[in-house]
């Protein structure tokens, strides 16, 4: 009887009847251990430092150790070590097993007689960042890398190219070569059927992975076992923690040898591949990143077949490849911080300016601290926004235009947490500055100053011909249609993008491969940062076209602007407006006729325009001479006493119309204060003619008094000449200033809100058509509530019934 491999548990054949069996009797110089003829010698030797578990592995250990001290190479005995050892410390994370120990025995007896499982911690960097390691690459060379194999019981079968091989999912060979071509990422995702795992898989193999450099010298690939997605080792070089845990050299794809009840399987394999500093595309060495999970087998499986993949009910898994350059994150970091510095210097600039509108010797706090809040979020959101956009924007135009290895991109897991936490925060703070904005304008100080006078008296009944209200409604009316108003060019822009993403399939140019554009290819992959870089890139593309036709055709030719022709509809009107977003400071469009009444026939306003038209009459604006029709106000504190006093007596005077009482009113209508259909008494009237006067007597004194902003003062938004006591100023302005009121004039942050909003969701799930609906949705209630919330408002300031507002 001789000592044979008849498989990895029977080392003994029966040569009659040509079947493995269990020795009852060994030769001389073997014992009979575990139903094996073991090396008497060896085995005295290697029992010691074996903990004597009564386990199939234990027992296995002990004899290929010993097999292995006996050089017995038949058996493959050191080999066979090597794989229980790989075994035991992937299911345990330690090398504590008997075979681990039992290998490091052997190892300090004759370290040649074993194969190399390990990198200790000191060695790790210098693996991957070895000298000796000389390879330059360029787009599309094959990187000659090769895997070698082995059977459980140590059988060595042979080395060959790697191809799909470590691909836990099914990949074809084309696929796998073309990712195997520099600079081509690739990820293969699938959903394992857990009973190829436990019951169809069979035995497992082990693999150890080679580079060759520029000689053809092999050099061993390092294999890290860490958690999933964990990718930050790219730095190469860098102290991170991954750095300190042991590496090796070895691995096994699934095991389902260790235990009887589970299985472990690679449900993450990544093949990182990294550019050195220098440029000409040369490498360090490669690194390998998996991650185990476990599945536990069925007591009673069904019968076969066990397909590798199933569409529902399976266990994720995934494979790449990833090429990466060693980029120093530490220049975005800078800017980050940076922009939070910067933000904080002019948001304190801006809640200056913002207190200075005060015009008082007392300071709130609270109110400082909120109004700096506001600004300090608005520019942080955008300064983050463009750093984002920045970064991943010299990623896209540097990695699809380079002709030489110089700029790859990051691995998806590495900066999920970095952009996907710029993105959200830089959208979180637009939105408040958004919001807060928009409030503002809902709940400013509107009121409607009418210059016409009667027209002459009724001798009947000794009274004035009273003046139209219906100028007045009218301005107001259009207001209306203004104060909510987009463009269409926010929404117009959404549809686009996903128009040239989706049907055109513009989105192809955001696949991790420098000349790819095709997503729909096996293994090919669309890159986060490309993704975010693309949809600004178009975003602001298209923008800027609709801008230009807006501008330069659709106004110009087609329809007038409707905000710039407002000035003119309160002229025809003979109505002026006042606008007041803070307490004392707003805006005011003058809209006093040149001509003698606005209560005209068609006729008569035909006159009247045909000699305003051949300059007979004095130019629009105040005091007749300027042209100028918009200006920045700040009233004194006893205009703004009595503004604040005549509004509660309005709201005290109000009484409920008895056509309130013809239904209940909705919950949406006791909340905004609308559905309460009221009527002023007479005691509000006068107040409201009082007021009309004031205001008039106000504009006419001011006529003289009005003041220029310099270009630095617009640009800071601070008023000049401001102390405390100052009477009521005008400040000069350009006649679409008072657009600040309007949600016109939020539409650049409202789509820069949606932007971000579309981005951070398409960065995290990279579903287009699901991101711009959320933001077309995001865009939509804006605009519903700025509209609802303004028609409440306009109704309560302006005393006009909001029946009036179509």
């Amino acid at each position: 009887m001789v000592c044979l491999n008849c498989s990895a548990y029977s080392l003994v054949a029966n040569k009659t009847t040509n079947l493995c069996v269990s020795p009852n009797t060994c030769p001389s110089n073997f014992t009979l251990y575990k139903a094996t003829c073991v090396p008497t010698v060896q085995l005295n030797k290697v029992l010691p430092s074996a903990s004597q578990q009564d386990t199939l592995l234990s027992q296995e250990s002990v004899k290929s150790a010993a097999f292995c001290l006996a050089g017995v190479t038949g058996a493959s005995g050191c080999q066979q070590l090597a794989n229980l050892c790989i075994l035991q410390s992937i299911t345990t994370g330690t090398q504590t097993s008997d075979a681990c120990k039992l290998y490091d025995l052997i190892k300090g007896v004759n370290s040649a007689a074993v194969p190399t499982l390990f990198i200790s911690k000191d060695d790790m960097i210098t693996t991957i960042q070895r000298d000796d390691f000389v390879r330059t690459v360029a787009f599309d060379d094959d990187m000659q890398i090769s895997v070698a194999a082995y059977k459980l019981d140590g059988t060595f079968l042979g080395v060959q190219p790697l191809n799909n091989q470590l691909f836990m999912c099914e990949v074809v060979e084309p696929v796998a070569e073309h990712g195997l071509h520099f600079g081509n990422s690739i990820i293969s995702r699938c959903s394992l059927g857990s009973l190829w795992l436990t019951e169809g898989a069979g035995e497992p193999l082990f693999y150890e992975v080679f580079v060759k450099d520029n000689n053809g010298v092999a050099m061993p690939v390092p294999v890290r076992v860490g958690d999933k997605g964990d990718d930050s080792v790219y730095f190469y070089g860098t102290q991170r923690s991954v750095f300190e845990t042991v590496m090796y050299r070895r691995f096994v794809l699934y095991d389902n040898v260790v235990s009887s009840k589970t299985v472990r399987y690679v449900d993450y394999f990544t093949l990182l591949i990294a550019t050195r500093d220098t440029s000409g595309g040369a490498l360090y060495v490669p690194l390998i990143t998996i991650s185990y999970s476990e599945v536990t087998k069925e007591a009673k499986p069904p019968l076969p077949p066990y397909p590798r993949t199933v569409l529902q009910g399976g266990l994720s898994a995934s494979s790449s490849i990833f090429y990466v350059s060693k980029t120093n994150y530490n220049a975005l970091l800078a800017l980050i911080i940076t922009s939070c510095c910067v933000s904080f210097a002019t948001s304190l600039v801006k809640a200056w300016a913002w207190q200075r509108r005060l015009v008082t010797p007392y300071l709130d706090p609270f109110s400082i601290l909120i109004r700096w809040f506001v600004y300090y979020a608005s520019h942080l959101g955008f300064y983050f926004f463009v750093v984002a956009s920045g970064a991943t924007i010299y990623y896209f135009l540097w990695f699809k235009g380079q002709s030489r290895p110089s700029v790859l991109l990051p691995p998806p897991s590495y900066i999920t947490e970095y952009f996907a936490a710029l993105l959200w925060t830089a959208f979180a703070c637009r939105t408040i500055d958004v919001i807060y904005r928009v409030g503002e304008q809902c709940y400013m100080w509107v009121f409607f100053l009418d210059w016409e006078q009667p027209r002459g008296r009724l001798m009947a009944e000794n009274r004035e011909v009273p003046v139209s209200m219906w100028r007045m409604v009218f301005a107001a009316n259009q207001f209306n249609e203004l104060q909510s108003r987009l463009s269409f060019k926010i929404y117009t822009t959404l549809f686009v993008v996903i128009v040239l993403l989706e049907a055109l399939g513009l989105e192809g140019y955001t696949t991790a491969q420098p000349n790819g554009n095709n997503l729909s290819l096996q293994g090919s992959f669309s890159h986060p940062l490309l993704r975010i870089a693309l949809t600004v890139i178009l975003w602001y593309g298209t923008t800027f076209v609709l801008w230009l036709w807006e501008t330069l055709i659709y106004h110009r030719f087609l329809a007038a602007d409707s905000v710039r022709e407002f000035n003119d509809l309160l002229s025809l009107a003979n109505v002026s407006m006042f606008f007041l977003l803070e307490r004392r400071s707003g805006f005011y469009i003058h809209g006093k006729s040149v001509h003698q009444f606005a209560d005209a026939s068609v006729r008569e306003f035909q006159a009247m325009l045909k000699r305003e038209e051949e300059g007979g009459i004095p130019m629009r604006g105040l005091a007749g001479q300027s042209g100028h029709q918009t200006f920045e106000i700040l009233i004194d504190d006893h205009l703004a006493r009595f503004l604040f006093e005549t509004q509660m007596l309005l709201n005290r005077e109000r009484m409920p119309s008895q056509q309130m009482l013809a239904r209940p009113r909705r919950c949406y209508e006791l909340l905004l204060g609308r559905g309460a259909k009221n009527i002023l008494t007479q005691d509000a009237l006068m107040q409201l003619q009082e007021l009309n006067k004031v205001l008039q007597s106000l504009v006419t004194k001011i006529v003289d008094d009005v003041q220029l902003k310099t270009a630095v003062h617009r640009s800071l938004g601070i008023i000049p000449f401001v102390f405390p006591g100052m009477p009521t100023r005008f400040f000069l302005e350009t006649d679409t200033a008072w657009m600040k009121c309007i949600l016109l004039y939020l539409e650049p942050a409202i789509s820069n809100c949606a932007l971000l909003l579309y981005l951070s969701l398409d960065f995290q799930y990279q579903n287009s058509l699901v991101a711009a609906s959320v933001a077309f949705l995001l865009i939509l209630f804006l605009q519903s509530v700025r509209k609802v919330l303004g028609v409440t408002n306009l109704a309560q300031k302006t005393m006009i019934d909001d029946r009036f507002f179509l």
